[in-house]
């Protein structure tokens, strides 16, 4: 199993936990600025506004002269205001008025330096400096913080652990899936992944795997269906050569019935081995096996040689070879001719009496291709679909009775056009039926 520190679901609550509590922290700290920014303002304008009556009241005694009116004024003005204290210094006197506790710490007041006009007491002009006690402001802040702050850590908790548990619940579609995966075997290849109202960024996946199932299906049966054809196939001669082998132990025989048993048994073992070697090719092709391709200037004299091959089965089964068009490609020529003769010798035998079987080599942008063309009975579409499959016969009224052909020759044209980076395509219009392959063009120098 995944380790959690591995595992989405516990990535994501991490990273969820701390985003929260990032972002939580951010706005607290906000909001305590905010309100600090907030308070540092409205005593900077309260100060202001005491500056403003206490200058008022300078200027107006200094007009009368009256040095002990001020004096009982400014008493009675911070009678009422404990928080404030003032201190007047000139060069002949310091007064002070309010109180302002002994030892007290600078940082837990807020001062305002000011000039006032001189009055009877004092010979020049007076520093005036006001001075405002924030200690409950300060204490109201410290209590703000750290509400704020347990306030940030309990919401980022929280917030985690509801993340979490939404996590928890997305994915849960995914340890759905997990398990119906976990229960997947080829006993059970027909199951499909499914789950209810599945999230959209899952069904791409669902769909993709659910896809790769049906081919692995699709495979696994093939597979199966490959096996025995194969059985079958290499049954009959093996039971034939076993009978034979034992009857000829069994009895006494002459050197003419030897002789004959064993071309018999040696005509019976050709066909066992042209199997097995037509299997081990259609094995490199299902491998991936690269072979060694080279440019051929015109695949239709290579193609010639294949048509010279089968002209006399074609003279048996009076039909007529034709070639129609040419081309350049990058070919294995034993590879490519073997394709060629086993579709022609496919045509030939299907093709009606006194007909044509036609060749034509097409040339595109990227890729040769080569059908073969012939009339005879048409090939329904479920059919066709599986034509180029191994071990696949047509039915039963297009099928020579000759029992070397065991449904492999097609297969290998399929084979050896994957080999050539091409494809295999078959079509049938009526009584006319084409089948092909393509190859890879050279790429022109310029």
């Amino acid at each position: 199993m995944l380790s959690c520190s591995n595992s989405i679901r516990g990535r994501l609550s991490r990273w969820l936990a701390i985003q929260t509590l990032v972002s939580v922290g951010l706005i607290c700290t906000a909001v305590y600025l905010v309100i600090g920014s907030n308070f540092a303002t409205r005593q900077t304008e309260l100060l202001r506004e005491k500056q403003r009556a206490i200058q008022h009241l300078a200027t107006e005694n200094a007009s009368k002269d009256s040095p002990e009116s001020l004096q009982h004024q400014l008493l009675d003005f911070f009678h009422g205001h404990p928080e404030l204290s003032l201190v007047l210094q000139s060069n002949s006197v310091t007064q002070t008025f309010g109180k302002r506790p002994l030892n007290a710490k600078a940082s837990m007041f807020r001062q305002l330096t000011f000039m006032l006009p001189e009055y009877g007491l004092s010979t020049g002009p007076i520093e005036a400096q006001l001075s405002m006690d924030i200690t409950s402001d300060i204490r109201f802040l410290k209590r703000l913080a750290l509400a704020l702050f347990i306030g940030a850590i309990l919401g980022a908790v929280l917030a985690s652990l509801g993340a979490a548990w939404l996590v928890r619940r997305a994915l849960t579609p995914i340890d759905i899936l997990s398990r119906q995966v976990a229960k997947l075997s080829p006993e059970r290849l027909g199951e499909r992944l499914e789950t209810k109202a599945p999230p959209a960024e899952i069904l791409p996946l669902m769909a993709h795997f659910n896809a790769l199932l049906e081919r692995i299906e699709g495979a696994y049966a093939q597979m199966e269906e490959f096996n025995a054809n194969l059985a079958h196939e290499l049954r009959t001669p093996l039971a034939t050569l076993i009978g034979e082998t034992e009857l000829a132990l069994s009895s006494k025989r002459y050197e003419r019935s030897l002789e004959e048993m064993l071309v018999s048994n040696l005509e019976d073992l050709h066909r066992m081995e042209r199997v097995i070697s037509d299997i081990l090719l259609l094995a490199r092709a299902d491998g991936g096996t690269r072979i060694k391709t080279e440019p051929t200037n015109s695949i239709a004299i290579t193609i010639q040689e294949v048509m010279d091959y089968h002209e006399a089965q074609a003279e048996e089964a009076d039909v007529k070879l034709l070639l129609v068009g040419d081309a350049s490609a990058l070919i294995s020529r034993t590879l490519f001719q073997r394709a060629v003769s086993n579709l022609l010798s496919n045509a030939i035998r299907h093709a009606d009496a006194f007909s044509d079987v036609l060749i034509v080599v097409e040339a595109a942008d990227e890729e040769v291709r080569i059908a073969v063309c012939n009339l005879g009975t048409p090939v329904a579409q479920e059919h066709l679909v599986r034509c180029f499959e191994r071990f696949v016969r047509l039915p039963a009224e297009r099928v020579s009775s000759d029992q070397d052909h065991f449904g492999l020759g097609l297969a290998i044209v399929a084979a050896i056009a994957r080999m050539h980076g091409g494809k295999t395509f078959t079509r049938s219009v009526d009584r006319l039926v084409t089948m092909g392959f393509t190859v890879a063009r050279p790429i022109p120098i310029h």
